[in-house]
């Protein structure tokens, strides 16, 4: 308990309760009362189901599915949760997406550039000083070009890798209050209002869509 408090576990982990803490687990990890203000990656399934089964504050992220009682609270303190997110996969992902947004930003700029530079040539108003400039921005122009492909092309393998991920689901069994963030992989969901439980979050055509679970908590069949 506390801030500065790290926790490592190389393999399955089971819990009381964690207040204020980093854990890294390396497997499963099972909290019975508590997980709150805790900035936590299971390599594995959270469960919190047992006793309170409480988790809100800070951020969670799970590579595998996720089962809470209580999401979120009352006071709609900020708590993320985020289900199949794999960090040597999603953060590289998340990297490259920004860096081709940037390069796609940059090919427009400099192709108006290169559009003046030919207007200019063309009128025969290009000076020897500015046809250097001008064809500086076409050799840019085609390394970023280049660039873009490399990036294309690495997105390409890392998007097939994440499907195996799409499949992961997060249940909450009792409540889940405004202002929590729930995330499947890439896709983040904000839950707009207070919902009772059971609810299964899961990711259909690359949005995070809540289906109500027929079973109470206490009747639920173990998988």
């Amino acid at each position: 308990r506390g801030e500065r408090t790290v926790v490592k576990v190389e393999g399955d982990a089971e819990i009381k309760g964690i207040e204020y803490a980093q854990l890294d687990i390396k497997g499963n990890l099972k909290i019975k009362d508590y997980l709150i203000f805790s900035n936590t990656f299971v390599n594995g399934d959270l469960e919190a189901i047992s006793g309170k089964g409480i988790v809100y504050g800070g951020e969670v992220k799970v590579s595998g599915n996720a089962e809470v009682k209580i999401l979120g609270n009352e006071s709609q303190t900020a708590t993320k949760l985020l289900a199949g997110y794999n960090p040597d996969l999603i953060e590289p992902y998340l990297s490259l997406v920004q860096k081709k947004l940037i390069l796609k930003e940059n090919l427009m700029k400099i192709s108006y550039g290169i559009m003046l530079g030919e207007r200019l040539k063309e009128e025969g108003r290009m000076s020897p000083e500015k046809e250097k400039i001008w064809l500086k921005i076409k050799n840019q122009y085609e390394q970023n070009l280049k660039e873009l492909e490399r990036v294309n092309n690495e997105l390409k393998d890392l998007i097939v890798k994440l499907e195996s991920l799409k499949d992961k689901k997060l249940i909450v069994w009792e409540k889940v209050y405004p202002g929590v963030s729930i995330g499947i992989v890439d896709v983040v969901y904000t839950v707009p209002k207070e919902k009772d439980g059971p609810l299964m979050f899961m990711l259909e055509a690359d949005l995070i869509k809540e289906k109500k679970l027929s079973s109470p908590f206490k009747k639920r069949k173990k998988r």
